[in-house]
């Protein structure tokens, strides 16, 4: 193979993994903000029982 054809391929695979890498890490912060969601809504009951 041609050394341009090899640094395309190198660079798809990277590209790939980066791509796979960030959608992972989407989930990690959609997961992140629920559960932020989800603590917010504890603590506003929490006050309310409080009050």
């Amino acid at each position: 193979m041609k050394r341009a054809e090899l640094d395309y391929k190198s660079i798809l695979v990277r590209y790939k993994e980066a791509k796979c890498e960030v959608e992972a890490l989407n989930g990690e912060l959609t997961e992140a903000y629920s559960k932020i969601n989800f603590l917010e809504l504890e603590v506003i009951q929490a006050n309310a029982k409080v009050e």
